[in-house]
């Protein structure tokens, strides 16, 4: 054999596995598409079935909404020239409040609510008919409980410290170490 017929093999064999390769790509994004289709035909009769368009507006619209403040600064020689801490927690709500979740309810929204509400009245008939009502009650409670869980943001802590980094507790949690400290260094006169 010489060079180039020995140097042909090698590249047509580069070739045949460039090409399978090419294909088994083409193969796995195929399937990665045909999963991420699905999944997204998941979550969107998920959300038609539970309602949860509807419900985030109706949490949105039972929400207090905070006072709107002026963000203008004071000026430095009148009293109070320091922002308070209402006027940074007002600031801070309305941060963290997603412009989506502010949309108005529409008449369909409306029409969707009382649909919904109807079937769970038939529904809770039906249950009382076949003599079950109270279970109907329970587990729609517990249904209702579940799909109000919410989310909570990946940078905002737990209330439970065991399940944040490190064990960390939020602001104003009472530890057992705060609580013994306290109780060993409380004022005795004072009885």
């Amino acid at each position: 054999m010489t060079l180039p017929t020995t140097l042909r093999k090698f590249t047509s064999k580069g070739f045949d596995f460039k090409l399978k390769m090419e294909s088994r790509l083409a193969e796995y994004r195929a399937r990665k598409r045909k999963l991420e289709n699905e999944e997204r035909r998941k979550e969107l009769v998920w959300s038609v079935v539970t309602f949860a368009s509807l419900r985030q507006k109706l949490i949105n619209f039972l929400r207090p909404q905070p006072p709107r403040t002026s963000t203008k600064a004071n000026p430095p020689n009148s009293i109070g020239s320091s922002t308070s801490s209402s006027t940074n927690c007002t600031l801070e709500q309305e941060a963290l409040i997603p412009e989506a979740d502010l949309d108005p309810w529409t008449q369909i929204d409306f029409a969707i609510l009382g649909v919904g509400f109807l079937l769970w009245i038939v529904l809770f008939y039906a249950s009382i008919k076949a003599e079950i009502g109270a279970v109907y009650i329970l587990t729609s409670g517990f249904a209702l409980i579940w799909l109000n869980l919410g989310t909570r943001r990946s940078d905002q802590a737990s209330a439970y410290s065991v399940f944040n980094p490190n064990c960390e507790s939020i602001d104003g949690t009472l530890t057992a170490e705060q609580f013994e400290r306290e109780i060993r260094h409380r004022n005795v006169s004072s009885r």
